[in-house]
């Protein structure tokens, strides 16, 4: 066993089975879930897996339980997600809400499935900056981190719990693009930029909100800062298979 945060040191003789995804997130699925974006698969190509699948020896146990209160960030976040979902054929269970976040500690759940996904990835070595800011050693530098991204206008969504694809500039990796619970994110490592003039890219947004017949289920991200953050608000008009969801970013 190589426990990825072993430069760090304090490393225990111990191994554990650290899941890509969080284990308590995968609870949400079931026994099984469909994933993509895996370095053993091709490009668009999807399989349905038994979450034992989804865990290796990546870290050891010292550094594991470092790490296993960022977990619960990701679990409410997809919960969230996936109670809206359950109301789209009912749309009268829809009830408002507001689900507060520590936003750090969101961003690096993101960066923690990063790495893990890194360790499968051979042409992949992690810095010891990456592991640094992991582990609470230095902040991200300015304008890395975590972005949602989209563009405005009618589009269809339907609850799906993960996929990813790394991000290369010059042979480099730069980040990695996450599907969350059908949303869009950018763990980024460095300036974005985009060929799409209408794609829309939040940094660290403090409030992404669901309406349905006028009501409102917010998820609202405290960074800790005095930084402005942007906000994006999904209107859910109609269903048509899964639901029109008008993404409508608000600066």
């Amino acid at each position: 066993m190589k426990c990825y945060a072993r430069n760090l040191g304090n490393c225990s003789r111990i191994s554990s089975r650290e899941h890509f995804i969080s284990e308590a997130v995968l609870e949400i699925e079931g026994t099984s879930i469909e994933i993509s974006g895996f370095p053993w698969q091709n490009k668009g190509e999807s399989a349905v897996i038994g979450k034992s699948s989804l865990a290796s020896k990546i870290l050891c146990k010292y550094h594991n339980e470092k790490l296993s209160p960022l977990d619960e960030s990701g679990r409410v976040f997809l919960q969230t997600l996936k109670s809206v979902s359950l109301c789209l054929p009912n749309r009268s269970i829809f009830s408002e809400e507001e689900i507060f976040l520590d936003g750090n500690n969101f961003e690096l759940w993101f960066l923690k499935i990063f790495c893990g996904l890194c360790s499968l990835y051979k042409d992949i070595i992690l810095s010891d900056q990456i592991i640094n800011i992991l582990f609470g050693k230095e902040p991200f530098p300015e304008k890395w981190g975590l972005y949602i991204f989209g563009e405005e206008g009618k589009a269809s969504w339907g609850y799906s719990l993960f996929k990813s694809i790394p991000v290369y500039k010059n042979n480099q990796i730069v980040g990695m693009k996450f599907g969350i619970g059908g949303l869009a994110f950018i763990l980024a490592f460095g300036k974005i930029n985009s060929d799409n003039p209408n794609m829309k890219f939040i940094f660290r947004p403090k409030k992404i909100v669901f309406e349905m017949d006028g009501k409102l289920k917010s998820i609202i991200l405290n960074w800790n800062d005095e930084a402005k953050h942007g906000e994006i608000q999904f209107r859910i008009d109609e269903i048509i298979h899964d639901s029109i969801l008008p993404y409508t970013p608000i600066a």
